[in-house]
């Protein structure tokens, strides 16, 4: 908008001025819309404004302008007969940070900062202004991707969209969202592998969780496990620690496939990482971890994608030969169930937790028409099933489900975290 004024109201004459647009290094039709036409001030007014078009889009581009040009002015002479507008970048850099979104729509959001924030007006650092650098350049794309994919596990069960696009998050309520920056700069806080407050997910505004990279050797592996860990204080979680030995933070028990921790102690160094309940010897957390998550922040499990009897049952994609498929057991001791059909044969089937970080211990069954259990796998020291038999023709169905392994209060686990992606394969003639 532009306002053409005079140096002092004519309160008698009508007073008009002929104006036309003109390129600076902005260029009409594509940054602004030419425009040409008549002002007028009515007798005893001083002022009037005129609007030119902008044309908006999202290229990142230098400020640019354009000039307002005045003549053939009536009852009044011109001295000022240029205006120039400026027509200021608003749009932001493209994110070289890859695209990842694990459950659009959902009601929660969990974003994973990866390029660089300015933070200010919150509880850190007593409100100043924090300048925190990404991990883009550090980290190849790939590298980002896994982390997002190894979060987005841990988060699987639930109404929760791990994300990296910044609009998603700003689109998302501000209670039901967290934004969780991975930066190298701790310095500001202090030698720590990451910092949240607790119940922030629900706070309105933009108060952030941290994850220090540079504090976890910049490993995929450790920078994800503590965006899982963040991300559940945020969520209402507290650590899970032990009282005898007197420690903060579990480190876990068990090896190989099995190895086992809880996500609110210390994911490291063991392979299966899994929401808790305390179930270990000497656990100072007694918590639920699942009731919590899901029930005081305003979302719940996701829908249940694979139902849980033969009369509900999924079929396997293929007809004859190669079989698969794929889900998400979402809450402790959901089955799903998948039908198929042979002419009779040899069949086998593998189901795999998910591919990047498991948090799924199998149980694979396969079950006759009436529902009885032919045959069963659930390895003692690995995580996935194969299960094989002989079978005739006829219908059949494969139940997936989450276990537990051995004595919670020695080197195993119960089924309680046993949740999350799957996929099966296999063959059946």
């Amino acid at each position: 908008s532009f306002t053409v004024r005079l140096s002092k109201a004519d309160r008698k004459k009508t007073i008009t001025v002929d104006y036309s647009t003109a390129d600076g290094s902005a260029s009409a039709g594509s940054d602004y819309t030419a425009a040409s036409g008549t002002v007028t001030i009515a007798a005893g007014k001083n002022s009037a404004t005129l609007s030119i078009p902008i044309i908006s889009d999202t290229a990142v581009e230098l400020d640019e302008t354009f000039f307002v040009n005045l003549s053939n002015s009536v009852n009044a002479a011109i001295a000022d007969g240029q205006a120039v507008g400026t027509i200021t970048n608003d749009d932001s850099p493209p994110s070289a940070v890859p695209v990842f979104n694990s459950l659009p729509g959902a009601v929660g959001v969990a974003y994973l900062d990866m390029d660089g924030q300015v933070v200010s007006g919150t509880q850190w650092a007593g409100g100043a202004t924090i300048t925190a650098r990404g991990i883009v350049g550090t980290l190849s794309n790939a590298q980002m991707l896994e982390i997002c994919r190894r979060t987005a596990e841990d988060y699987a069960p639930f109404q929760i969209n791990v994300t990296t696009e910044e609009s998603v998050y700003l689109a998302a309520p501000s209670n039901r969202r967290i934004r969780c920056i991975i930066t190298p700069d701790n310095e500001w806080y202090g030698p720590y592998g990451g910092i949240a407050y607790l119940n922030s997910f629900t706070w309105p505004g933009d108060t952030p969780c941290w994850v220090f990279s540079d504090m976890l050797l910049n490993s995929v592996r450790y920078i994800a496990e503590s965006c899982s860990h963040e991300i559940g204080h945020t969520l209402t979680l507290r650590h899970d620690g032990r009282v005898k030995p007197s420690e903060g933070y579990y480190q876990g028990h068990g090896s190989g496939e099995v190895g086992w921790a809880p996500i609110m102690g210390v994911g490291y160094y063991k392979l299966l990482v899994q929401w808790s309940k305390g179930e270990y010897l000497s656990a100072n957390n007694t918590e639920d971890d699942l009731a919590r998550i899901t029930t005081l922040n305003g979302i719940g499990y996701r829908a249940d994608q694979v139902g849980d009897s033969i009369g509900t049952a999924a079929p396997l994609n293929g007809s004859s030969g190669a079989r698969s498929a794929g889900g998400i057991l979402e809450t402790t001791g959901d089955r799903d169930v998948f039908s198929f059909s042979t002419a009779g044969g040899s069949c086998a089937f593998t189901a795999l937790g998910d591919a990047t970080s498991q948090n799924v211990d199998v149980l694979l069954e396969i079950l006759d028409a009436a529902g009885s259990v032919i045959a069963s796998a659930n390895p003692n020291t690995l995580t996935d099933a194969t299960v094989s038999t002989t079978l005739g023709a006829g219908n059949y169905y494969l139940r997936v489900s989450g276990t537990g392994r051995g004595d919670v209060f020695a080197d195993g686990y119960s089924d309680y975290g046993s949740i999350g992606q799957y996929s099966i394969s296999g063959n059946a003639p």
